[in-house]
């Protein structure tokens, strides 16, 4: 074989090998996330959202157990209406859906300011855990009424063509895995 072959063959088998490990790989979470499913399945659901402006938001929530004390500290301020509530020490991240409860994953007891939830993406079996905030969680869904003015809002706000280039590019990063384009 001639030196160009050699090298072609070589690139041909680094990216299939490389294929075959992500789809083996995506294959293993999926069924992990399956799993984890049939686990959490029978726990309670909360809806997530936070209305401390008198108008419905998404609640933030942080994925790691370190940024938790921050969240809290950051939401104490914010129902205090504290000017400097709007510093924010922790990755943001808001939740996903409003409208939707949220499997709880775990308590962390009597008292506690933080609650775990998981959310599933069933149609390509991804999934993401978070904590977050226990007073930006619900047992009912929001009121009505506050539904209806966060729709007037985002009608009126996303006719903006920038806007919706930006919900283009972030409705195509997925918190539930890179394996999750829905």
């Amino acid at each position: 074989m001639n030196r160009v072959t050699k090298i072609f063959v070589v690139a041909a088998s680094i990216n299939i090998t490389a294929f075959l490990g992500m789809f083996i790989y995506a294959q293993v979470a999926k069924y992990y996330t399956k799993a984890l499913f049939k686990e959490v399945y029978g726990h309670d659901k909360l809806f997530v959202y936070e209305t401390y402006s008198m108008a419905l938001n998404a609640a933030f929530y942080v994925e790691d157990m370190k940024d938790t004390s921050a969240l809290i500290v950051y939401y104490q301020r914010l129902a205090k209406l504290d000017t400097g509530a709007n510093y924010i020490n922790f990755p943001l991240k808001a939740s996903i859906t409003l409208y939707e409860p949220i499997y709880v994953y775990k308590r962390f007891g009597k008292g506690s300011n933080i609650v775990q939830l998981i959310d599933f993406n069933k149609k390509c079996w991804g999934y993401f855990k978070a904590y977050y905030y226990v007073p930006t969680t619900h047992i009912a869904a929001p009121p009505d009424s506050l539904v209806k003015k966060e729709e007037a809002f985002d009608a009126k706000y996303n006719s903006d063509q920038r806007v919706q280039m930006i919900n283009k590019i972030s409705a195509k990063i997925s918190p539930y895995g890179w394996y999750c384009s829905d």
